[in-house]
């Protein structure tokens, strides 16, 4: 399936890897400053999950990317 629409957070609007995204699924991008909007938008819908489908969002990853397993001590 092939998103609809595309969505970044203006944290991430200036990364390459999500200008890459844009221009390969050919995709004029709106730049959003809260994802909590998109999620109003999207839930206002009259199928919400199909809504969703149809949208890829883009963010940057706000915290650390690997952290400890809280399972076990020695991984």
């Amino acid at each position: 399936m092939h998103p609809d629409k595309l969505y970044i957070d203006a944290i991430a609007a200036d990364d390459p890897a999500a200008i890459r995204f844009s221009e390969a699924l050919g995709i004029t991008p709106v730049i959003i400053d809260s994802s909590e909007d998109l999620y109003t938008n999207i839930k206002a819908e009259k199928d919400p999950q199909e809504a969703g489908k149809r949208i890829l969002f883009l963010t940057s990853n706000r915290s650390s990317f690997l952290k400890a397993c809280p399972g076990t001590r020695e991984y």
